[in-house]
């Protein structure tokens, strides 16, 4: 195994990536027309536009990567939700998976000896079970990697099959994506060896964080890494940090929290805003004070080193706001709704239909228990809790305004996942 310190990892200094990037993109030319060569800060430099952004980073006569593109493509959402094609260079992929085994193996959360079920997904050009079998394999663990894949072609029962007859001890995967394997091993009374879950691509609700405690009390449940294919490296989880909270690391990559209105630096803690990030590892497909499409907020002082952070949610997307009468919601104002019912909700979607120029809203709940599912009342007391946290809701289904509102409870198997890349789709619409 390599020692931690004989490792170079190519980085390059603000300075000499504005530089280089002004001369080999024409996107990153334009864009820093007016700021000088050599005297300017990072904060002097303009936020991404995102739409500007990936209308100029086309798969022909692309104006944002700055040679041939060569190393590997991946599809990625970007911060628009329509995929597009990110590059790397053959070296900066291969620095990306050793930044973040690096993290894993210094962290202790991977551990010599540990045997891995990577439930990524696989195919189509989507990098989630290939990035985490290059960080396994990066030389920094001395482990056993399953690569299992998830998806509709890959089989719950056959997958828990092997885990046991292979003694697996750390479950890797989305977070809709374990609980479907828990509930199942829970249904069937079956008990993995696992001492470690580690989730990634996606936030954990606490309701699946305490669901998860409720089958192993003494697990560790954490981020693998905080990282992203348009972005690349972007933070690491260590034991210090709680759900949804990520360290970061300004040798690769620096992250900026702004204000979402003016984009102001914002260096307090405790204050949400758009999270930026300038990675200094990445001159292919530059990304510098990138918008990478979450909301978060700072929770240690400015001076912290490997300072921490909090995610709090992705940006609101236009899909996600439902107009109802003069108000708008979204996706968290339903889950919030909830109320003390959303402890035992292990999975939460929206199926958004406009039929007839009125909607038509079906809340539809994974919970916990499974006899619930088969319970009107459970379904009706739910209803009641959004009503009386929504009011406004109520009012419109009262004025028919709206189709009435429906709860739906299902098994977390039943829960509709995206069929690209097997995360959890938040909202279901007409438009799909």
């Amino acid at each position: 195994m390599q020692n931690n310190k004989d490792v170079l990892l190519q980085t390059y200094s603000l300075k000499e990536l504005v530089k280089f990037v002004r001369k080999a993109s024409p996107f990153y030319r334009e864009l820093y027309q007016n700021i000088s060569e050599e005297n300017f800060q990072l904060e002097d430099l303009p936020i991404i536009e995102e739409n500007s952004f990936w209308n100029a980073n086309t798969v022909i006569n692309n104006k944002v990567i700055t040679a041939d593109p060569s190393g590997i493509a991946l599809k990625t959402g970007g911060t628009t939700a329509i995929p597009k094609i990110s590059f790397f260079s053959r070296e900066e992929w291969d620095f990306f998976a050793k930044i973040l085994c690096l993290k894993l193996s210094e962290t202790g959360i991977i551990c010599d000896g540990d045997r891995l079920a990577n439930m990524f997904i696989s195919g189509g050009m989507y990098g989630s079970l290939l990035l985490t079998h290059n960080i396994i394999q990066a030389g920094f663990l001395t482990v056993l990697e399953l690569p299992i894949g998830a998806g509709k072609n890959v089989s719950i029962e056959h997958s828990v099959s092997i885990m046991q007859d292979l003694k697996v001890n750390v479950l890797m995967g989305f977070p809709y994506g374990i609980i479907q394997i828990l509930q199942y091993c829970k249904i069937h009374n079956i008990k993995l060896e696992l001492k470690t879950i580690l989730y990634s691509a996606d936030m954990i609700y606490e309701a699946q964080k305490k669901y998860i405690r409720e089958m192993y009390p003494n697990i560790l449940i954490s981020s693998d890494a905080y990282a992203s294919t348009d972005s690349g490296f972007l933070g690491y989880a260590d034991k210090t940090c709680d759900i949804n909270e990520y360290r970061t690391d300004c040798r690769y990559t620096i992250l900026e929290i702004v204000d979402e209105k003016t984009g102001a630096l914002i260096q307090a803690p405790n204050i949400i805003g758009k999270l930026l990030a300038t990675n200094l590892t990445k001159r292919l497909q530059p990304i510098i004070r990138y918008p990478v499409g979450d909301r978060a907020m700072w929770v240690e002082n400015e001076n912290s080193k490997f300072r921490k952070l909090k995610l709090m949610g992705r940006e609101t997307i236009k899909d996600d706001k439902i107009p109802i009468g003069n108000t708008i919601l979204g996706y968290k104002d339903f889950l919030q709704a909830l109320g003390s019912y959303g402890e035992q909700t292990i999975g939460f979607q929206l199926n958004i239909n406009n039929a007839n120029n009125k909607y038509k809203i079906i809340v539809i709940i994974a919970p916990a228990d499974l006899n619930s599912c088969n319970n009107k009342s459970v379904a009706d007391d739910i209803k009641s809790s959004i009503f009386k946290n929504l009011p406004m809701l109520s009012q419109a289904e009262l004025n028919h305004e709206i189709w009435p509102v429906e709860v739906k409870l299902v098994p977390m198997s039943e829960m509709e996942m995206d069929s690209r890349t097997y995360k959890a789709i938040r909202i279901i619409t007409d438009k799909k």
